[in-house]
């Protein structure tokens, strides 16, 4: 069995590129800030990138593996998957950012919370990682 060429291996990393745009900006607008494995990281940006690859190939006509590697770096087609890794990203996160998770900041709970108690004069209830 012959090792892949460097070709094939820049091929493979221009296909995960949209999905790790996608999750990495879903779960930066969404604010989930659970710790994924590189197991997981790898399987969701990959199930990502064929959605996007899917509807990009929807969109354009080509329709096969090996012209989506013959034309992927044709800067039209690059613009392409580029803006639709970040409107399948973008969208979604926000639409979860302000309809499930509104209240949710971003960062050390408790610096957000005494800001906010702070400017309202309330209390604040706070959940552990272990659920207490």
């Amino acid at each position: 069995m012959a090792l892949p060429s460097l070709g094939d291996v820049i091929f493979v990393i221009v296909l995960l590129i949209p999905g790790f745009i996608t999750l990495s900006l879903f779960r930066w607008l969404a604010i989930l800030e659970k710790k994924l494995s590189e197991y997981q990281l790898i399987l969701w940006s990959l199930v990502f990138s064929l959605f996007i690859y899917a509807i990009f190939s929807w969109h354009t006509g080509i329709s096969d593996i090996d012209s989506i590697r013959d034309s992927i770096l044709i800067p039209e087609n690059l613009a392409k998957i580029l803006a639709l890794g970040l409107a399948f990203g973008g969208v979604p996160g926000l639409i979860v950012k302000f309809a499930f998770r509104r209240n949710f900041v971003r960062g050390d709970c408790w610096e957000a919370s005494m800001k906010l108690a702070s400017k309202k004069g309330s209390w604040v209830i706070v959940y552990t990682k272990d659920g207490h």
